[in-house]
């Protein structure tokens, strides 16, 4: 859960459904060693579902802003498709292409992106088992148009993983696709939208996915605190709270909205708490550190006022 917002290209990168059973956002190295059990060994024909394993390596690299091993990861993966029997190549295919769109989008090109991302949305969406492919094309689509452009994308996204007929990997896009359209709602001072769709994201999430069914409640309570339901807000920021901390986890973000909630209601002591652990989490985050850092310095400079006498 490194933000609960989504608010960068890196937070999109992050926003998807686990549909192959292997990935833990929170610990890619794990995930690297599961995808490295599937991966090619020596110089023998490589099957398609270790060339779908190449590409998902790629992508734990690109996620680690690790791009020369990611190129080299799929570059690879081409090399090895060509070998494949012709019937076994287009999920293979449609892969690499979604994983060169992904590659291209987080180098800042984003013409050559939405080339790969069209290409893969055009083989995955003629065939019904690639559905779920076929949704996370039309998402990343979304992601690299303009937001009204991006809109009907995500739209049709949302169609294919609604579909009675939709694979199980497909349904799984539905929670992030809702959350995804609900902050470009709340962006727009849309309110009441935006908690109508995280609602309806939190009624089909997994709720074995932690991680994304506590950030679909911190973007709920987000939305109350903004439309003025500060108690609202604060009861379900404590709720995650307490759920984070039986696994273990503490979250700056949550500290961070406990802290505005306790701003809009004028305790300065309860506020400057929370500000200040806020401050000690998030500054631990590299990235963070790096992309917030006048946010940070905000941060500590609240958690530092004097109460009210």
């Amino acid at each position: 859960m490194a933000s609960m917002r989504i608010q960068s290209l890196r937070d999109i990168h992050l926003s998807f459904p686990d549909m192959d059973g292997f990935w833990n956002l929170q610990n890619l190295p794990e995930t690297e060693e599961r995808i490295s059990a599937l991966l090619p060994l020596g110089d023998g024909k490589a099957t398609a579902t270790q060339v779908e394993a190449l590409t998902q390596m790629a992508r734990v690299y690109l996620l680690q802003d690790n791009l020369k091993e990611a190129r080299n990861f799929l570059n690879h993966a081409d090399t090895l498709l060509k070998d494949l029997p012709a019937e076994e190549m287009l999920k293979p295919q449609v892969r690499i292409y979604l994983e060169e769109g992904r590659f291209y989008g987080w180098s800042m090109y984003p013409q050559r992106a939405l080339d790969f991302f069209s290409k893969a949305w055009e083989m995955s969406n003629l065939v019904g088992p690639l559905d779920a492919l076929a949704a996370d094309a039309a998402f990343m689509i979304s992601i690299t148009l303009p937001s009204k452009q991006g809109r009907e994308w995500l739209t049709g996204a949302l169609k294919l993983a609604d579909n009675p007929q939709a694979t199980t990997a497909a349904k799984k896009w539905k929670a992030h696709l809702l959350m995804r359209i609900g902050w470009q709602e709340f962006d727009v001072r849309n309110f009441q939208a935006a908690l109508d769709h995280f609602d309806k994201a939190l009624v089909c999430a997994d709720k074995d996915d932690s991680t994304l069914f506590q950030t679909l409640k911190w973007c709920r309570a987000r939305v109350l605190r903004a439309i003025g339901k500060i108690n609202e807000a604060m009861a379900v920021q404590n709720e995650i709270l307490t759920d984070l901390a039986t696994e273990g986890v503490l979250n700056g973000h949550v500290y961070l909205e406990l802290a505005e909630c306790f701003n809009a209601l004028h305790d300065q002591e309860q506020s400057s708490h929370y500000y200040e652990l806020a401050h000690e989490k998030l500054k631990l985050s590299k990235w963070y550190s790096e992309n917030f850092s006048s946010e940070l310095s905000e941060i500590l400079k609240k958690s530092k006022k004097k109460k009210y006498r």
